[in-house]
């Protein structure tokens, strides 16, 4: 196909912006589409790179034994762990009935998964030592949790 002809009679003439950069040919709205078109699909084309992962630092790993975790814990029974988060409304015990049940079952199934991922080759002598301290942990939440006050 043959190029169409120009239908202005005056030449374009580059505006003081333009003069500067002093273009290789006049951008029009056509050639603008066909740079922009072409942009494209170069970067549809062009081969993926992949950035190397990058890895993390390895952390130092927590080195805690049942004992320290145990001696941390406060000595009286009257320290009582209380929740702000439920606010007081109509219906406020029952959500927070089921927020304390919720929470033992999820503690209770977290113990459970971390007792059977105990070291299996333990001496026999030291087995019940360990479970005797999570049944006292165990104990010691289940005592510090705010209760619902029974009504009668």
């Amino acid at each position: 196909m043959a190029p169409r002809p120009p239908t202005s009679t005056k030449p374009n003439q580059p505006n003081k912006s333009t003069a500067k950069s002093a273009p290789l040919f006049t951008q029009n709205k056509k050639d603008k589409r066909r740079i922009k078109h072409a942009q494209l699909l170069s970067k549809i084309t062009k081969p993926h790179s992949k950035k190397p992962k990058r890895r993390r630092a390895t952390s130092k790993k927590l080195v805690a034994t049942l004992d320290a975790l145990a001696s941390a814990l406060p000595d009286d029974a009257k320290a009582i762990i209380k929740r702000r988060s439920l606010k007081s409304r109509p219906g406020a015990l029952k959500r927070r009935q089921r927020v304390d049940n919720d929470e033992m079952a999820r503690f209770a199934r977290n113990m459970a998964q971390l007792a059977a991922s105990a070291d299996p080759v333990a001496d026999v002598k030291t087995a019940p030592a360990p479970t005797q301290k999570w049944a006292a942990l165990r104990h010691f939440i289940s005592h510090t949790l705010e209760k619902k006050a029974p009504t009668s």
